[in-house]
């Protein structure tokens, strides 16, 4: 993805997600942190393209549906940390 914001100001930050991953037809979910220099901005454009993932099973994603604009992006040049916790099955 490439950064469409003309100007961003990265400061330290900590951020959480969630990562899905499906296995054997099974899908799972693990809780995951970040914490570096970021900046995250809600601008619409041309950042990218959404590929085909189980996760997005039965969505027309080239149907414009899907055009990512929430961007949360580290400094250049700089390093951050990612801690992950172990998956587990979605839904239980």
């Amino acid at each position: 993805m490439k950064n469409i914001h003309p100007k961003p100001v990265f400061t330290p930050d900590e951020r959480y997600f969630q990562a899905f991953v499906e296995q054997d037809g099974e899908l799972y979910v693990a809780d995951l942190v970040i914490k570096a220099q970021l900046f995250e901005h809600q601008v619409a454009g041309d950042t990218g393209k959404l590929n085909a993932h189980p996760l997005f099973r039965g969505i027309d994603l080239d149907g414009g549906a899907l055009t990512p604009y929430l961007q949360t992006f580290s400094k250049p040049g700089t390093s951050g940390q990612q801690f992950y916790a172990r998956p587990e099955k979605f839904g239980q």
